[in-house]
């Protein structure tokens, strides 16, 4: 998929570094992190990156190097529409539709064949996408227009 952006789940991100700090520093890890994510364009946030990894330097190791391998990819979401941010900087939609995936096709147990999976899954998708469409639209053509134009 050559020039299409790769953005790793921000809620992800984050329990990949709180689980390498001491159980008494999550709340201001949280919180740091929190912050660096609040920001709205690349530079605030890079600029806040620095500040929590001033902050932490020499109490915690593990935690800043997860931060500093994989901010950019995280902040991914920041190179594109403000009014998109709230929607690509996590993948629970995509988490949800996989576990909707689960659960239907967990109901009916064994398949027939691998085709009526295929129909029974596409059915799902098809739905997903029609709601996504109609009832949830996240991305108004307008919006898209903009990330087309950038």
């Amino acid at each position: 998929m050559h020039g299409a952006a790769w953005q790793r789940c921000k809620v992800h991100f984050f329990r990949n570094i709180l689980a390498h700090g001491p159980q008494s520093r999550k709340l201001e890890m949280a919180a740091a992190l929190t912050a660096i994510f609040a920001q709205v364009s690349p530079e605030a946030a890079h600029r806040v990156v620095a500040e929590v990894r001033e902050r932490c330097a020499g109490s915690l190791t593990k935690a800043p190097e997860i931060l500093d391998a994989g901010i950019d990819d995280a902040l991914t979401f920041l190179q594109f529409p403000l009014e998109h941010h709230r929607k690509i900087a996590s993948n629970n939609p995509i988490e949800r539709l996989n576990e909707e995936i689960r659960r239907r096709t967990r109901s009916i147990g064994i398949f027939p064949s691998p085709e009526s999976a295929l129909r029974l899954i596409t059915m799902i998708l098809v739905e997903q996408s029609e709601d996504w469409m109609t009832e949830r639209r996240s991305m108004t053509p307008e919006s898209l227009e903009l990330v087309l134009q950038s």
